[in-house]
């Protein structure tokens, strides 16, 4: 999902939606696992890397900063609004003790989204609920 392409503050988030089990049973086990975090993690970075942007359309590429590129884990669950329940990262590129926060992508949110009825009452590029999830995605 990117905001304002093309533009000097373009912002890229890394989406991926499976139906991970959390946002009906909230046990963690139901959480994505390590081997989906690592994937997240190299799908931004190849994303921030600059001798890829050339493979990218040009007017994606001229504004590709890694501090506006963002992760998130979108979960279903039966809630009104989107949730952001907290991020997860991999000791490798994030230690937990680290304040490091100019790669934001490397902590992956996990958002808990009523993905059935946004299917339902889907319009194209729903400006508003791109809005209100980017905001919660940013937040942390």
């Amino acid at each position: 999902m990117i905001t304002n392409r093309g533009k000097e503050n373009q912002k890229i988030f890394v989406l991926d939606s499976k139906y991970y089990r959390y946002g009906a049973t909230k046990n963690p086990n139901h959480l994505p696992d390590s081997a989906s975090v690592v994937k997240q993690i190299a799908y931004a970075d190849y994303i921030a890397k600059v001798e890829n942007r050339t493979k990218m359309p040009a007017d994606l590429s001229a504004f590709i900063k890694s501090e506006n590129i963002y992760n998130a884990f979108v979960m279903p669950a039966d809630n009104a609004a989107p949730e952001n329940i907290g991020c997860v990262s991999a000791d490798y590129v994030l230690p937990q003790d680290s304040e490091d926060t100019s790669k934001p992508y490397y902590k992956i949110h996990g958002i808990l989204l009523d993905i059935k009825s946004i299917m339902y009452k889907h319009i194209p590029h729903d400006k508003k609920l791109i809005e209100e999830l980017t905001n919660i995605i940013e937040k942390i």
